[in-house]
């Protein structure tokens, strides 16, 4: 069972045939995770699969993380994964002492039915929402990652130095100095100041953000339930490269999503000059089995229209690249180095000028990633694959920054 926050759900099939769509009705009696038994009951216009569940095979035993709630006498505990779909009912004497809006561990005591809530007790007290590190024990209960030991496991992480000693980084790369975690969210409403702040203060978070855009539309947006405004979404744009002047961004835009007509395409383009994306992934609509458009919305943009408007995003989005990778021409990048480039007709050994630079007889084409994730190429010794250098930014093409060793 997958359920969906939206309150149906899809039963994703043993055998690898299409999902099964589940109504909100239908998923009174189940929650995410279960296994079920269903019997598919009709087609809809476009021959995808409906169904009714017919028993439960297996219940997901992994305890349910949410926020204790007190409303109209009753206890409650309104999950955090909004996948579950309801909120579990809480017996007085089964609240284990939790305090209203404070973060719990439950697990079911009675499942839900077509009829009735589940019902479960409290295992588990994590604390305020607010509390540092909170996101992370609700991510380490909610994805199941081990985090109770043995008591012999514990004694040899307390014999562990408070600090990496010199002899700890002998025959290793030292790159704690080096910023290598990035934020990816997966939803534009997923960010706020608060997370541009940590962003901005730390040294090891890449400035790079990754935030789908998918419209310039505020119709469209709707029309998509994003849960955010184009307004909404510049201001956090905004706001970001206000925190952080050598950000680098990318995007997302959806071009032919049903309904769309040529001013919400148009509003789109604007979008791409008004964000200035280091690149954007730009995706011509398609159905997609299982989500609420392809069962709700008829796909109305012909394909040729979908195909030309595609071609334009690109076009746009091409001349922001090149524009963008220009911009660092004569700039020292630090890359760490990915992999030999596979487009290099030339093995190491040969001579040869590629864009006016002379490749050396021992140099290799060389491709890696500065932390803004852009793409740089460079001429260098095949062992550089693996580690940090520093190079100096000659040329670009839209996709490719190209540079020299300093």
């Amino acid at each position: 069972m997958l359920g969906h926050r939206d309150g149906h759900g899809f039963v994703r099939r043993d055998d690898n045939e299409p999902d099964i769509y589940l109504s909100p009705q239908e998923m009174r009696s189940v929650l995410h995770r279960d296994r079920v038994r269903v019997r598919v009951v009709r087609l809809d216009r476009k021959g995808r699969p409906e169904g009714h569940v017919l028993d439960i095979v297996e219940r997901r035993k992994s305890p349910i993380i949410g926020r204790l709630l007190h409303e109209n006498g009753a206890w409650l505990v309104a999950p955090e994964d909004r996948r579950y779909g309801q909120d579990i009912l809480i017996p007085k004497n089964a609240t284990a002492n939790a305090a209203v809006g404070q973060v719990v561990a439950i697990e079911l005591t009675e499942p839900p039915s077509m009829y009735s809530q589940p019902v479960g007790r409290i295992t588990e007290v994590l604390g305020e929402i607010d509390d540092p590190g909170m996101e992370i024990e609700i991510a380490v209960r909610k994805y199941e990652v081990p985090h109770r030991f043995a008591p012999e496991t514990l004694a040899q992480t307390a014999a562990l130095p408070d600090h990496v000693r010199p002899v700890d980084k002998r025959h290793r790369i030292d790159l704690t100095d080096v910023p290598l975690v990035t934020i990816d969210g997966e939803d534009a409403r997923d960010f706020d100041d608060a997370t541009l702040d940590v962003m901005a203060a730390s040294p090891r978070i890449c400035r790079y953000l990754h935030l789908p855009g998918q419209s310039g539309s505020n119709r469209m947006l709707r029309a998509m339930n994003r849960g955010y405004t184009v307004e909404e979404y510049l201001g956090l744009i905004e706001r970001a490269r206000a925190r952080m002047p050598d950000l680098c961004l990318a995007g997302d835009l959806i071009t032919g999503f049903p309904g769309e007509t040529e001013e919400d395409h148009q509003a789109s383009v604007a979008l791409l000059r008004r964000a200035r994306y280091k690149n954007c992934f730009v995706f011509q609509y398609s159905p997609r089995a299982g989500t609420v458009a392809a069962r709700r919305l008829p796909d109305d943009v012909p394909a040729e229209i979908k195909h030309r408007r595609n071609l334009e995003l690109l076009s746009v989005q091409g001349e922001l690249n090149l524009a963008h990778n220009q911009a660092r021409r004569g700039q020292a990048l630090s890359v760490l180095v990915e992999s030999q480039s596979k487009l290099s007709a030339h093995a190491q050994g040969d001579v040869v000028q590629i864009g006016g630079l002379l490749r050396a007889p021992d140099e290799v084409r060389l491709l890696g990633r500065t932390g803004g994730d852009e793409i740089v190429a460079f001429d260098g010794p095949a062992a550089l694959v693996g580690t940090l250098v520093t190079v100096r930014a000659v040329g670009a093409t839209p996709l490719t920054i190209l540079a020299e060793r300093v």
